[in-house]
């Protein structure tokens, strides 16, 4: 029987780079492991089986605290930590950040809330109706002005989602606003917005199921 993951996930992404050309992701997802083996390793970017100190077993908790990308070797880490105190390595096949999508762009200040913006350039679809309009609004909260209304399918592009992922900012030939990211589309299967956490639980799954 196929076992699934299961992830608790908090986000706050943040990109740096140092001088050896490593880029740095915090990254704060907690997966709980069924029947999966995966591999850790002492080092990032290998997976050389001298370098494999650890393979989970059932009931291991996996708390993943950064994702680390190698712009030397174009290769992905995962930098983890066991609930046991071990901690290391497990290679990705990607980057989830890649392009510097969710990785953080600014904090904003919604009706005495302090939210947390990341990048987000892609294009998405709204599914629009006469009878069911969908509103863009001047910040991201129900409460915010309305700035038009999308009632017909469009095809929108974004720059900018909140770290909660309930609000994309997205630009059509009406202006630019937010607008909820239940309205969103993109017209294949899987997940919408395929987000760091929905790429990593992917993969893992992935990796035990071939």
């Amino acid at each position: 029987m196929k076992k699934i993951l299961l992830v608790i996930a908090t986000v706050l992404c943040f990109n740096s780079c140092n001088a050896n050309k490593i880029e740095t992701y915090i990254h704060n997802q907690r997966i709980s492991v069924s029947e999966q083996k995966i591999k850790i390793y002492t080092e990032p970017f290998t997976t050389s089986s001298e370098k494999n100190s650890y393979i989970t077993k059932k009931g291991d908790i996996l708390q993943i605290e950064k994702v680390l990308f190698s712009n030397e070797s174009q290769k992905t880490s995962l930098e983890v930590e066991l609930d046991s105190g071990l901690k290391g390595y497990i290679p990705l096949s990607k980057n989830p950040y890649k392009n510097g999508d969710f990785s953080f762009k600014e904090k904003i200040n919604v009706d005495g809330i302090i939210v947390t913006v990341l990048n987000l350039v892609k294009n998405y679809t709204i599914e629009g109706s006469g009878s069911s309009p969908k509103n863009v609004l001047k910040l991201p909260s129900e409460s915010s002005d309305c700035l038009y209304s999308i009632s017909e399918d469009k095809t929108v592009s974004s720059t900018c989602i909140t770290a909660d992922y309930r609000w994309i900012y997205i630009t059509t030939d009406s202006g630019s606003g937010w607008i909820k990211t239940d309205y969103i589309h993109r017209g294949i299967g899987g997940p919408v917005l395929w987000t760091p956490e929905e790429c990593i639980r992917e993969e893992l799954v992935w990796v035990y199921e071939r």
